[in-house]
């Protein structure tokens, strides 16, 4: 029998209701939800999301600053291309 991590089951939910927020449009609320989920439990897919966030948002320092920190979790050639870029 395995039990299911708290930490790990609030940051999925977070990335997911982030994930919805962003398909719908509110940029902000999706930005709060992927900053709860890195909170949480820090992942690097929650990091490229708040980065993408940020983005949208104007945030640049925030994007490549969470871009940053998603790279050294997980280097991903998107994470990179996102930070180097700034986009």
């Amino acid at each position: 029998m395995t039990t299911a991590d708290p930490a790990e089951t609030e940051a999925l939910q977070a990335l997911e209701k982030g994930t919805q927020a962003l398909e719908d449009g509110d940029i902000s609320s999706a930005k709060k939800h992927y900053a709860r989920a890195v909170d949480v439990q820090p992942s690097a897919g929650a990091l490229f999301n708040l980065g993408v966030a940020s983005y949208h948002l104007h945030e640049y320092e925030d994007a490549i600053a969470a871009w940053k920190r998603s790279i050294e979790m997980q280097p991903s050639a998107d994470a990179h291309t996102s930070e180097r870029f700034g986009l």
